[in-house]
């Protein structure tokens, strides 16, 4: 499973650049979206922004975790 990050979102909406990477991880299942990533796009300008905004609900979403768990994850490795 792969997560894009915000950065990537925007590159494919601005230049169409990582669009056929997306699109087959897509179509394999492969890709999957944080909610805050959803959130972040939503504050910009998205194009037709509703459709958008629908599609990206629909892939698969991770769930949130705790602040406190990020920071164990980070000074263990």
């Amino acid at each position: 499973m792969i997560l894009a990050d915000t950065p990537i979102w925007l590159a494919m909406f601005r230049t169409d650049d990582y669009k056929a990477e997306l699109e087959t991880l897509i179509v394999n299942d492969q890709l999957c979206i944080h909610p805050f990533v959803i959130a972040e796009l939503a504050l910009g300008t998205l194009p037709e922004r509703r459709r958008t905004l629908a599609y990206l609900d629909q892939l698969i979403s991770i769930r949130p975790v705790r602040l406190e768990d990020v920071g164990h994850m980070i000074e263990a490795r």
